[in-house]
């Protein structure tokens, strides 16, 4: 048995000051609008981000990290917090 197992054999996760991790908010253009819901929370909650577009702009996507991956359009968003990650807001 060691100290980061319990009694059954399954492993202990323990939460302290490294389970806060950040969320950063973007936008892909200065002026096409601004994003709300980034900042530092804890690892397994959820957290809603809400794009707002400029008058002449639409919300199309949710850029996460360096993923060229289009498909998160829904807006708001509601994620589950597991890294530090980057959500950018795409207007056009």
């Amino acid at each position: 048995d060691t100290d980061n197992e319990d009694r059954d054999g399954l492993v202990k996760i323990s939460a302290d000051a490294s389970s806060d991790v950040e969320i950063t908010t973007d936008v892909n253009s200065e002026g096409y609008g601004s994003v709300a819901g980034g900042g530092t929370y804890r690892i397994g909650s959820y957290v809603t981000l809400t794009a707002t577009p400029a008058a002449t702009k639409t919300f199309r996507y949710w850029k996460i990290d360096d993923s060229n991956d289009n498909s998160h359009t829904e807006n708001p968003m509601t994620i589950v917090v597991r890294k530090n990650s980057t959500y950018t807001a795409v207007f056009g």
